[in-house]
């Protein structure tokens, strides 16, 4: 599946024609893998759409099916229970890429449409970054790619929850900013701060905090 991206590509790589036909060609294929490779194919799906700047709506459209919950066993669901895991955790979770597949990553979590009364996958994969995010391990011993990677995906994620789905990260995220701020690594506390203006932002939209971090 990755060869869809790689070698099989037409003569200009980054044109928009040559972007949207292989991910027409990714989201036809992928409810047909074993779960074993979705996360392989989605991996490369999301690098190249990043790397051709594709809009999120257009990777939203024809990925996001892929993450609808179809309750049913059958292959496909097993496929599609695949894909959740591994956009909502893997990718997020145990992963570094790009800073520009983030953003992908994001919008496709907040695509995901449940039902009334269960929490969304966004907040889910929201939940998982922020249990890792505030632990003084992972500040103390993650690279500091995986920190950035991890409070990128948070500070986008947190944008994209709605207000109360944000207030109930807020706890323990305050804790996780002054782990953060006690940090002796200067570019650790810089994303303890990033990470606490938009915090703020979610507490106080009125007054958000604002520090020079730039």
């Amino acid at each position: 599946m990755p060869a869809l991206f790689g070698t099989a590509a037409p003569k200009s790589p980054k044109s928009p024609n040559a972007t949207a036909a292989r991910l027409r060609l990714a989201s036809s294929l992928l409810p047909h893998l074993p779960p074993g490779c979705v996360e392989a194919a989605i991996d490369a799906a999301l690098r190249h759409a990043a790397g051709a700047a594709t809009p999120t709506r257009d990777v939203r459209a024809l990925l996001a099916p892929m993450l609808r919950d179809l309750g049913a066993i059958s292959a496909v669901s097993r496929t599609i229970s695949a894909a959740r895991f591994v956009v909502s955790e893997r990718l997020l979770l145990t992963r570094v890429l790009p800073p520009r597949v983030i953003p992908y990553i994001v919008d496709l979590l907040g695509a995901d449409e449940c039902d009334s009364g269960k929490e969304s996958l966004l907040l889910r994969g929201m939940r998982g970054v922020v249990a890792t995010w505030t632990t003084s391990g992972h500040v103390a011993r993650a690279s500091l790619p995986q920190q950035r990677h991890l409070s990128s995906a948070l500070t986008l994620g947190l944008s994209a929850l709605s207000r109360d789905e944000a207030c109930t990260l807020v706890t323990p995220l305050l804790k996780g900013v002054q782990v953060h701020l006690q940090s002796p690594s200067e570019p650790v506390r810089r994303l303890g701060m990033k990470v606490a203006e938009v915090v703020s932002a979610v507490v106080d939209p009125e007054n958000p905090l604002r520090f020079d971090v730039n």
